[in-house]
């Protein structure tokens, strides 16, 4: 079980940095740090523990990624604020540890408040995510809400602990060791939720919701290129991002573990997605025709010519797939529904020796059904709307005639047409969140393999004229399709993709440089 102060009187040697170098950093680090709720066993020392908290996540954010407490994912039933509350005594860094790791956090500052003898002391733990170790934990005096000089100490304690300039001493935190989630005592979380919200209600919600990532320009290329003469580590190689990728990265206002969840694309995902609506023109009426002749004499059926064809019309279809993510830019899914057809339909009877009169056809609507297979091409994850490409196989079948008509038992029964066919579809998808996506396609079908049965034809020569097949019935089908798509993220914390960066246990990338230049 770790103490609060396993180590003190290191102040002054890690404090060997002067407070004027404090904001001396020449570029913004990518290591993100989350400074959890301090602890303090006296409620009367709680505004003053949120004060200076709010003054390191200030001066934190200067440098670095500052993750608030505020997007830590919650537990079950309660919040990371209220999990740190709840923490039992002499478990505060290992709890504190816990929440860096769901906040997928580099970095831990956790702090526990108390008063000494006419002052009021921190005890601050540095912990190192990556690997479970607690590197550093020092006493720090602290004069109150105005005790700039403070922040900017540790500010530059937290610098030289990452430049690998201070002493250490590597403590290891178990995390089987810290408050299990299901082990907190309801009556503990509720007394918790109610102190912070009561907090909350006298210092208002500024302080625990905003997001620092302060940085005092805009960073451009022209801000990077001093790094390609130098011998210092691009801060977004230890990540495994691009320059590019470290750009957008630092220009989108996200947090850093919503961006590697961004940057994941489709990775790991399994998705229910169903359009709202798809509206194609192709060879989607189905025609039949049943002419029959009667003998002018016994009344009898004496000959009969029946059709089936497909002709040039209007699909409504609709359809759900299921997707799993194989790549950040590859799907693989199946899919199906309705699909709303014409079915275009004459029974034409002729009797012998009288002179016929002809009828038009009639057309009904009705429902047909197609299912297939496809891939979903999605380049420039990190992008929050991004083309798309889509190539598939699937195959449709028709109506029988008895399911759309009632006619005569004595006409030939056809099987229903069939087509199987290549789905092409550029398109443009957009994250509204984490769980749902926007999509809009422009679909092309082209028919591979068309069966419709030829015409049969039984009995004598006295129907004096027939229809004939239509010639355009090969059509090319398009049309465009919009809808949603549910997002499920099958393992949320995992941040590597077959052939992508590896996050190694010092937080760099395996097989790219370390901070320090080495492999």
């Amino acid at each position: 079980m770790l103490r609060p102060s396993l180590v003190t009187g290191l102040l002054a040697a890690l404090l060997a940095v002067p407070a004027s170098t404090a904001h001396a950093q020449e570029t913004f680090s990518l290591d993100a740090v989350v400074v959890t709720t301090f602890e303090t066993d006296d409620p009367g020392l709680r505004a003053d523990a949120d004060a200076l908290r709010a003054l390191l996540e200030r001066r934190l954010a200067t440098d670095h990624v500052v993750l608030p407490m505020a997007e830590v994912p919650p537990f079950r039933a309660y919040g990371a604020d209220v999990y740190l509350q709840a923490c039992p005594a002499g478990q505060y860094p290992d709890c504190a540890f816990v929440v860096g790791q769901r906040a997928q956090a580099d970095w831990v500052i956790a702090g526990q408040l108390h008063a000494a003898t006419g002052a009021l002391v921190v005890t601050l733990s540095f912990i190192r995510v990556a690997d479970a170790l607690l590197l550093v934990q020092v006493d720090v005096p602290f004069g109150g809400a105005d005790d700039t000089a403070v922040a900017d100490q540790v500010g530059a304690m937290f610098d030289g602990l990452i430049a690998g300039e201070a002493t250490t001493v590597d403590l290891r935190l178990d995390a089987d060791r810290a408050l299990a989630e299901d082990d907190v005592d309801p009556v503990t979380v509720e007394a918790a939720a109610a102190e912070l919200e009561a907090l909350e209600s006298e210092q208002g919600e500024a302080e625990r919701g905003a997001r620092h990532r302060g940085r005092a320009r805009r960073l451009t290329r022209a801000d990077l290129a001093r790094y390609e003469d130098s011998e210092a580590t691009a801060p977004w190689v230890p990540l495994g991002m691009t320059e590019g990728a470290w750009l957008r990265f630092q220009h989108s206002g996200l947090s850093l573990p919503d961006w590697r969840y961004r940057q994941r694309g489709h990775f790991g995902e399994l998705t229910l997605g169903a359009s709202a609506l798809t509206l194609q023109q192709g060879p989607w009426t189905q025609v039949y025709e049943g002419w029959y002749a009667i003998d002018g004499f016994d009344l009898q059926l004496a000959d009969q010519y029946v059709m089936h064809d497909l002709a040039p019309g209007l699909l409504r279809s609709w359809e759900l797939s299921l997707s799993g993510g194989v790549l950040p830019w590859l799907d693989v899914g199946v899919y199906g529904g309705p699909r709303v057809t014409t079915y275009r339909w004459r029974v034409q009877r002729v009797v012998e020796g009288d002179e016929p009169v002809i009828k038009e056809p009639a057309d009904k609507a009705v429902t047909t059904w197609h299912v297939g297979g496809r891939l979903l091409f999605a380049p420039m994850p990190t992008f929050p709307a991004r083309p798309t490409v889509t190539v598939g196989m699937h195959g449709w079948w028709g109506t029988r005639r008895e399911d759309a008509v009632e006619v005569s038992e004595d006409l030939e029964s056809l099987p229903r047409s069939f087509l199987l066919l290549l789905h092409l579809a550029p398109g443009m998808e957009v994250d509204l969140g984490r769980y749902v996506r926007l999509w809009a396609r422009a679909d092309v079908e082209v028919p591979v393999i068309r069966r419709v049965a030829d015409p049969a034809r039984l009995g004598g020569a006295l129907l004096p004229t027939t229809p004939t097949p239509d010639a355009t019935d090969e059509s090319v089908s398009v049309g465009g399709s919009i809808g949603l798509t549910l997002r499920l993220r099958l393992r949320p914390k995992l941040r590597t993709w077959p052939g992508g960066p590896r996050v190694g246990t010092d937080g760099g990338a395996r097989g790219l440089p370390s901070r320090n230049g080495a492999r």
